[in-house]
């Protein structure tokens, strides 16, 4: 019996926990993240403890097709997860959960609270990296342009945007991702419809001018104590029109995405030196992807950060990495630590 626990023990303290799902509007492709993160981990023989959050708001484990309460704690001196009543300490934790309530500090948070070593960036990285209007600010701060954005707190703001920014502009929530609740305004009406569903969602909404002629790219951002790698752009290709939620997740999708955009030298440069700003700015760590907009007279602006980047089979992250020579096994050697 003695023998048998020993054993047992060492395998906790060699499981990795990742977290995912969550109580945010980005739960379904949270989902879909976390389960592909998951798949990939135990193929390279990692032990995983597998802690899906609920839309309700409940953590529980997924095992054997069942489903059990598990919930982040420090009781008597010892970290790890409660799980039916006893506490099983893991290594480290991953969070794969994007958009509100997940990549914006929150689950951090719960976990700096309970002792648990995780992997990303941040409580503070992550909240401020999640407000589009607050990482803009701090771009402008350290040299990086951005386009000119307008902080928005009520429905009643329909003539102070035609006055700063004027049509066509673009409304979105500050501190969602993916898209959700983002519209473009041609006119009046459209603008008081936009904003309607915006804060429907969000309480704080920003506007910008649109770009009619420009270029999606993506930089894919990977730190570990081995080695810092910022990726050439990656370009999502929507043919000028806008990556939407549906765009972004919907198996009929227009979107074109190449792992490498044809872009010069000078481009690949600038969107180097802006990243490597903007994480050092932002306190980001280990994973994120930064998104940018090229005009056709070369202009580059930034346009957000996500710091727990897609991870679903269709997300173009782990792609970039690959492409720069980072393997998914690499990743979770470097910043997991080997398996058993």
């Amino acid at each position: 019996m003695e023998k048998s626990g020993k054993k047992r023990e060492t395998c906790r303290r060699n499981t990795f926990a990742v977290i995912f799902g969550g109580i945010g509007k980005e739960h379904s492709v949270s989902l879909e993240s976390g389960a592909n993160f998951i798949k990939k981990a135990r193929a390279l023989g990692y032990e995983i403890l597998p802690i899906c959050v609920k839309e309700e708001g409940d953590f529980r484990l997924m095992r054997d097709g069942r489903e059990v309460d598990a919930y982040p704690v420090r009781l008597f001196g010892k970290s790890g997860f409660l799980i039916g009543g006893e506490l099983i300490p893991v290594r480290s934790a991953a969070i794969i959960m994007h958009g509100d309530f997940g990549e914006d500090g929150v689950i951090q948070g719960a976990l700096m609270a309970a002792g648990i070593d995780f992997i990303g960036s941040d409580t503070v990285s992550g909240a401020v990296s999640s407000d589009k209007y607050f990482t803009k600010c701090i771009a402008d701060s350290v040299g990086v342009p951005t386009l000119k954005t307008l902080p928005v707190y009520g429905e009643d703001e329909v003539r102070k945007i035609e006055n700063e920014i004027g049509y066509p502009v673009f409304i979105k929530p500050m501190r969602l991702g993916s898209s959700v609740g983002a519209a473009f305004a041609y006119t009046k009406g459209e603008l008081e419809r936009a904003l309607g569903e915006a804060f429907a969602l969000s309480d704080r909404v920003i506007a910008q001018p649109c770009l009619t002629d420009k270029r999606e790219l993506e930089v894919a951002y990977y730190s570990s104590e081995k080695r810092t790698v910022i990726t050439p752009p990656a370009e999502v290709d929507i043919g000028g029109g806008f990556y939407s939620f549906s765009e972004k997740y919907s198996d009929k999708s227009r979107a074109a995405l190449n792992l490498r955009a044809e872009v010069s030298r000078e481009v690949i440069s600038k969107l180097t030196e802006y990243t490597a700003k903007l994480a050092k700015a932002l306190g980001v760590r280990h994973f994120a992807r930064f998104d940018y907009f090229l005009t056709a007279e070369g202009e580059i602006y930034f346009n957000e950060v996500n710091t727990i980047p897609g991870m679903t089979e269709k997300s173009m992250y782990l792609g970039m990495l690959e492409g720069a020579g980072v393997s998914f096994g690499d990743l979770l050697a470097e910043l997991f630590g080997d398996p058993l």
